[in-house]
């Protein structure tokens, strides 16, 4: 079953999501939605999908003003954030999100429901980490930390033109040190990942590997020491196509699988990532570069995972 296109609103995405910081306090932003409220239809978002949800709504400049302020209450939103809101707040918010984002969000739910029963299968559930490498599959991973799962970032990016000699620049690098300081945050010093029963998944979204491959040759470096069987690396892109390969693929899996590596590979969604692009050459950044954007197409996008999470009918 083919998962319909749905059309874009690009444009509309950059006039509507310039954040607006305020002050208002929650009491205040209540009443305020509250006040909106007659100009709002009567709740109909019970659809059969998220995107015919979303598309459901109303778009209007008061709806879009509430939503930047109830956005600017909140540095980020999660399940348990999500939860907190009202119904009004969250009927403003549905207003204000393009049927781009609210697609690419469906499928984005879709594929990690995917992954996470493919490694719960093969790793045991609760037996491994998911760790996303750049950003082009952080809000995968984001997404399956909503689901549950142990996940982390491992910001990287820029490596399209690949040296055979770029991992050994890079550990020599002068913000080396700070880079591998978080490595051993991540997965451990080399003793203590002896010890630990876990797995990693390091995966990233490769169209050449290159990334891959220098992480890779990163973490089995000498002076990291972070070669282990424990790691794991996987192309997610081949590892999905394969996926849908399979006979006993669910057809409206494979749709998925198709429609989100049609959207990767064709759509730049680098703006709805969590994490900040950290280039090979300023390693040293790389706090800055695990810092949330929070702005307000990062947050809304968020939003949209909780929403589909939360709606049990929703069948993704």
């Amino acid at each position: 079953m083919k998962i319909p296109s749905v059309s874009k609103f690009t444009n509309y995405i950059k006039s509507k999501v310039r954040g607006v910081k305020s002050s208002l306090s929650v009491q205040n932003r209540h009443a305020a939605v509250a006040a909106f409220k007659p100009v709002m239809h009567v709740d109909t978002f019970r659809r059969q999908t998220y995107s015919q949800k979303i598309l459901s709504q109303p778009l209007n400049d008061n709806a879009s003003f509430l939503c930047r302020r109830i956005l600017s209450s909140v540095d980020e939103i999660t399940p348990s954030v999500f939860n907190k809101f009202s119904k009004d707040e969250i009927s403003v918010i549905r207003s204000q999100i393009p049927s781009e984002m609210a697609h690419h969000a469906e499928i984005t739910v879709g594929v990690s429901r995917v992954l996470k029963n493919y490694f719960d299968k093969n790793l045991k559930k609760g037996n491994y980490v998911f760790v996303s490498v750049g950003r082009s599959f952080a809000s995968v991973a984001q997404c399956l930390k909503f689901m549950g799962i142990e996940a982390r970032y491992l910001p990287l990016s820029d490596l399209s033109t690949y040296e055979d000699s770029v991992a050994e620049r890079m550990v020599q690098s002068f913000g080396f040190p700070a880079y591998k300081e978080y490595l051993y945050e991540l997965f451990g010093t080399p003793e203590a990942l002896k010890k630990n029963k876990k797995y990693f998944v390091v995966g990233d979204f490769c169209m050449s590997g290159t990334t891959l491959d220098v992480t890779k040759k990163i973490l089995s470096h000498n002076t990291v020491g972070l070669s282990s069987k424990k790691i794991k690396y996987y192309n997610l892109n081949y590892l999905l196509q394969k996926i849908a390969a399979q006979r006993k693929t669910n057809p409206k899996d494979h749709a998925l699988i198709d429609n989100f590596v049609l959207d990767a590979v064709l759509q730049n969604y680098d703006e709805y990532a969590p994490i900040r692009r950290l280039n090979w050459k300023s390693l040293g950044y790389i706090r800055f570069a695990l810092q949330s954007p929070k702005t307000d197409v990062t947050k809304k996008f968020q939003f949209c995972l909780s929403d589909i999470l939360s709606d049990n009918s929703l069948i993704i």
